[in-house]
């Protein structure tokens, strides 16, 4: 569970600044955002379902339960509104930010399902938030103390490069 979900978190963040660097870049609308990012993944999962033969299984239900082609939509509707709202926010605020605002819904997921449903609560719950939450301060700190990092590399080659010149001159007694 730990890498599954520390993996999803990887890949919200790659997606995330992918897409702010291609609205700067191309100057793209949300749309095209939406229609690139998940074009991709549309087809590899009809691939898969056609090669499962998930996708007659799946199309069988919906036309014995029609009620399901409600669910579909606006299960589909709210998902797009969701990704409108976080293209929005990566447009005026950065990846960074709208993948801080990303992982701090999924805590609040997380916290109104316990409320809402009986589950075991261990210690691990409370790393995890604290996990959570030193992440957030790091990226608050990281912000207010902004180190240029190019600068910082830039300077440490200069620093390494003069001490491996004092070593190639003769030592002087």
């Amino acid at each position: 569970g730990i890498i599954l979900i520390s993996s999803a978190l990887f890949c919200d963040a790659l997606i995330g600044n992918f897409q702010e660097k291609m609205m700067k870049k191309h100057n793209a609308s949300n749309a095209e955002i939406v229609l690139y990012s998940y074009f991709v993944g549309f087809i590899y999962l009809l691939l898969v379902l056609l090669v499962s033969g998930e996708l007659i299984d799946g199309t069988t239900f919906c036309l014995q339960n029609p009620v399901t082609y409600a669910y579909i939509f606006l299960f589909s509707l709210s998902g797009f509104f969701g990704v409108q709202a976080v293209l929005s926010l990566i447009r005026t605020c950065g990846a960074l930010v709208a993948v801080t605002v990303t992982t701090c819904r999924k805590a609040l997921t997380i916290v109104i399902s316990f409320l809402l449903f009986s589950k075991p609560f261990t210690f691990q719950y409370v790393w995890a938030g604290l996990l959570i939450v030193i992440g957030i301060y790091l990226n608050v700190l990281g912000k207010t103390n902004h180190i240029d990092l190019k600068t910082t590399l830039k300077n440490s080659r200069n620093i390494l490069g003069n001490v491996r010149k004092r070593r190639k001159s003769p030592m002087v007694v």
